[in-house]
């Protein structure tokens, strides 16, 4: 008994680390971005990966708030695409 209550705790904790992969970006214009991990920070500038795989950098001046898509609002706008830089 004590052996299938570990399976289901460690079943569990697995489904649930998977949810914190995606981030969601909100930006100084309302809009809002996915990306399939967490951001990077570096020189002034964020990179990410989308969840389509295609890499882009944007200035950190455009992004409010980096967080888990688990912490954010479940319908949101994707935003413009103006201002990314593709890497």
């Amino acid at each position: 008994m004590k052996l299938a209550r570990w399976f289901s705790l460690l079943f569990l904790a697995v489904l649930l680390s998977g949810c914190t992969r995606s981030y969601v970006m909100t930006l100084t214009n309302g809009g809002r971005l996915v990306s399939a991990g967490k951001p990077k920070l570096k020189n002034g500038y964020y990179t990410y990966q989308d969840v389509h795989g295609e890499k882009f950098t944007i200035s950190e001046l455009r992004v409010r708030e980096v967080a888990p898509a688990s912490m954010s609002e479940k319908e949101f706008n994707t935003g413009d695409r103006s201002g990314f830089l593709p890497k």
